[in-house]
Formats: structure tokens, sequence, C-alpha cells
């Protein structure tokens, strides 16, 4: 199997005031940093403010409408689910692997009294779209208030 990784060889050191021992330790910080773990699947979103609604985006690609679910509790819009993997083991012949998978979940704060009812989803080709329309403030209450002398 062809390897990615270069040998180091073995080198003798050309300045002898700057032994090997100088350069092994120079380097082995580089050599021993913590590899990150591939980060799990997180969606991308946009949020847009129109007059009449704020817009959610989400992209979901790869999923089925079965593979995630859209809540609203409290004023807070949940987009959760998870994005499985196919097979269990990589295929024979696969050198690299860049897709994420695993569960995720993002939370957006929306203004205090949205309508639940009123939301609407839409996925198509990989995209989520909700609509929550913007609620409609209530009219001031402005009544006059008599004044007494006594």
């Amino acid at each position: 199997m062809f390897s990615l990784m270069i040998p180091r060889r073995h080198r003798t050191a050309a300045f002898p005031a700057f032994p090997d021992a100088l350069f092994d330790e120079l380097w082995r910080g580089f050599a021993a940093a913590p590899r990150a773990a591939a980060p799990a699947f997180q969606p991308h979103l946009d949020v847009r403010e129109t007059e009449a609604a704020i817009v959610v985006t989400a992209e979901l690609p790869g999923l089925d409408e079965k593979d995630f679910e859209v809540s609203i509790e409290a004023d807070v819009l949940t987009l959760k689910g998870e994005k499985r993997s196919e097979t269990e083991t990589a295929p024979e012949g696969w050198r690299h692997v860049e897709t994420t998978r695993g569960r995720f979940e993002r939370k957006i704060l929306l203004p205090e009294g949205v309508d639940a009812d009123a939301v609407k989803a839409v996925y198509k080709h990989g995209v989520l779209t909700v609509s929550v329309p913007k609620p409609v403030p209530a009219p001031a209450l402005v009544r006059s208030v008599p004044i007494s002398t006594d």
C-alpha cells in the first residue's frame, strides 16, 4: 500500500556546534501536536429578516426529511437531527475522507410572541427554508384618565 507519509531520514549534524538533538527538540512540538478530531456535522445557517418574516435557511446536503426535525419552543427555533454514514467502515480503496457525520442541533432565538402555528418549512434540493412570520405588535392602548379636583 502506498503511504502518504514521508519517512524521516537519518541526518548527520552539518555543523558540529548544533547537534541533532537541538534540531529534534525544535521540531518535537510540531510532531507532538494533538490532532483535532474531525468536527461533527453542523449545518450552515443563514438568517435574514424581511418586512413580514424571519427566514432561516439551512444547508442539509445528503439528508432526507426523516433525518431532521424543526421545532419551536418558548421563542426558540430548534433544528436537530443526524447525518448518518451509509456504511460502517470505509470501502477498500478510500485513502482520504472529508465528509462529516454525526448528530447536530442548532438553536435560533426568535422575537417574543411568534405564532408557532403559522411557521412554514420547505425542504428542497438539500436546503431547508423555515419562514417564521413576525409577531404583530399589540396596538398601544391610550386611555384618557379623568382628573379630579377633590
